[in-house]
């Protein structure tokens, strides 16, 4: 037996729910029917303190993104060929960044 779980695979989308009195949902956005991954809740005390069910539900809909973004930054070469290794450091910065800052936009972050 497989002891090790494993994610739901993306897509996911954030969505205003069609139930009454559900407000913000996360769905797996490949499944048929649209699967519920999370439900944020409407009466949630957080709304009360100015913090948007809307943008937790977008959060949480970007963790495939997220961390397919950890995966490319930690599969990215350490060495770019014909660049001495300051500049071989210099392009891996860049390019780390710019792949965790389209990640962090997904996320609406």
């Amino acid at each position: 037996m497989d002891t090790k779980s494993k994610m739901i695979p993306g897509p996911w989308k954030a969505q205003l729910s069609d139930n009454v009195g559900r407000g913000w949902e996360v769905i797996d956005n490949e499944s048929d029917n649209g699967d519920i991954i999370a439900a944020i809740d409407p009466d949630d005390i957080l709304t009360e303190l100015g913090h948007s069910n809307e943008k937790t539900a977008q959060a949480i809909a970007s963790v495939p993104d997220l961390i397919e973004a950890l995966r490319e930054i930690i599969e990215y070469p350490l060495n770019v060929e014909g660049y001495n290794s300051l500049d071989a450091v210099r392009l891996r910065f860049v390019a780390m960044k710019t792949i965790a800052r389209a990640a962090l936009a997904k996320a609406g972050a």
